[in-house]
C-alpha cells in the first residue's frame, strides 16, 4: 500500500512537472525570462496537483467506479468543468492583486477568452482522469484474474486431493480383500501378505500428500504392491519392471499413476483368467515424451472405461499437465496395452 503511494505521488509530480515545464519553456521562447512567470507556473503545478488528486478522491470516496458509463463520464465532465472554472476564477483574483507586470504569464492567459482557457484547462484533467481510469480498470482487470487463477489452482487441488483420497481407499480394499481369501487357503502367505501391505500403506500415506514423487518410488511402490498380488495369484500371475531411462533422478510423475494401470491390469486381466498371466511394465523415453506402459494377457472392453481408475488417471492427467499428458488403453497383440505418456520438459519437478 505505502509503495503504491509513493508510486502515485512520484508519478504525479512527474507528469505535471513535465507538463507545467513545457508550458514555461513556451513562453521563455516567446516572452522571455520574468519571475512572475516562474510562480505562475508555479501556481499552475500546485494547482494540476491539487484538482487531479481532489478528481482521484472523488472517485474513490464516492465510489464512482460503480456508476455506468454514461453516468460516470456526465459526472466526471460537470465535476472538471466546475473546477476549472472555480480555479481560473479564484487564480486571477489572486493575480490581480499580486502582479502589477501586464506582460506576466497570467496576464497572456487572461487575454484568451474565459470559455478557451476553461476548456483548455478542462482538458488537461479530462487526459489526466482517462489514464487514471485506464489505470484502474488495468489493475481491477489484473486483480480480478489472478484471484480467478487463485480459485481454479484452489479447485484443482481440490480435486486432484479428491482423486487421490479415492486411490488410497481403492486400494487399501482390493488387498484387504486379497489377504482375507488368502487367509483360508494359505495362513503364512497371508502373515507375509500383511506386512507387505503394512510397508505398502506406510508409502502410500508419505507419498499420497504430494503432487509429484521420484519415479523410482513410483517404481518402488508397484514392486511391493505386485510383490503382494503375487502371493494371492502365485503362478497365475508373473511380472516384469523394466526401466530403460539412464538418469531417474530428475524425473517426477504424480503418485499411483503406474500402480493404478497394473491394479487395473490384474483386476480386468489376471484375475478372470483361469490361465497363466504375465504384466509387463515398460518405461522409456520416446521423442518428446515419457512412456509409461503397462501391458497384460486379456482382452480390453470399452465397458471397462467406466472404471475408478482409468477415469482418475484421466482426470489427474488433465488437471496436472493440461494437453501435455494423455493416457491410451487398447489391445495390441492379443494383449491389452495401457500407455500414459507425459512431455519430457514437464518431468523435473523440484518442488514435488
Amino acid at each position: 500500500m505505502i509503495k503504491r503511494k509513493l508510486i502515485y505521488w512520484l508519478i504525479q509530480f512527474s507528469a505535471w512537472g513535465f507538463i507545467v515545464g513545457i508550458i514555461g519553456i513556451a513562453n521563455f521562447l516567446q516572452n522571455g525570462y520574468s519571475l512572475n512567470t516562474v510562480i505562475q507556473l508555479v501556481e499552475i503545478f500546485i494547482l494540476f496537483i491539487l484538482s487531479s488528486h481532489f478528481i482521484r478522491e472523488i472517485y474513490i470516496r464516492k465510489d464512482w467506479f460503480s456508476f455506468k458509463v454514461p453516468k460516470l463520464i456526465l459526472n466526471t465532465l460537470l465535476l472538471i468543468f466546475a473546477l476549472s472554472t472555480g480555479w481560473i476564477i479564484l487564480f486571477t483574483i489572486i493575480n490581480s492583486f499580486i502582479f502589477i507586470d501586464e506582460q506576466s504569464l497570467w496576464t497572456h492567459l487572461r487575454n484568451g477568452t474565459f470559455l478557451l482557457n476553461i476548456i483548455l484547462y478542462s482538458i488537461f484533467l479530462i487526459l489526466w482522469t482517462a489514464v487514471y481510469i485506464a489505470n484502474h480498470l488495468f489493475r481491477k482487470s489484473h486483480i480480478q484474474e489472478l484471484n480467478n487463477l487463485k480459485l481454479q489452482t484452489n479447485q484443482s487441488q481440490y480435486e486432484l486431493k479428491t482423486l487421490r483420497d479415492q486411490l488410497n481407499p481403492h486400494f487399501l480394499f482390493n488387498s484387504l480383500n486379497n489377504i482375507r481369501a488368502l487367509i483360508e487357503i494359505d495362513p503364512e502367505h497371508a502373515k507375509v501378505a500383511i506386512t507387505t501391505l503394512s510397508s505398502l500403506l506406510r508409502s502410500s500415506l508419505l507419498l499420497g500428500k504430494r503432487t509429484y514423487i521420484p519415479l523410482q518410488d513410483e517404481i518402488k511402490l508397484v514392486s511391493e504392491y505386485l510383490k503382494l498380488e503375487k502371493i494371492r495369484y502365485d503362478e497365475r500371475l508373473d511380472y516384469e519392471i523394466t526401466n530403460n531411462l539412464k538418469d531417474i533422478s530428475s524425473v517426477f510423475i504424480p503418485p499411483f499413476i503406474i500402480q493404478g494401470m497394473v491394479e487395473n491390469a490384474i483386476k480386468h486381466g489376471i484375475s478372470v483368467s483361469s490361465s497363466p498371466g504375465k504384466i509387463d511394465i515398460r518405461i522409456q523415453f520416446d521423442d518428446d515424451n515419457l512412456l509409461l506402459e503397462v501391458e497384460n494377457d486379456g482382452k480390453y472392453s470399452n465397458s471397462n472405461n467406466e472404471g475408478i481408475g482409468i477415469i482418475n488417471t484421466n482426470r489427474r492427467l488433465k488437471i496436472l499437465y493440461k494437453n501435455n499428458a494423455g493416457f491410451d488403453i487398447r489391445n495390441k497383440n492379443d494383449r491389452v496395452r495401457a500407455t500414459i505418456w507425459i512431455n519430457k520438459k514437464y518431468l523435473n519437478q523440484l518442488t514435488a
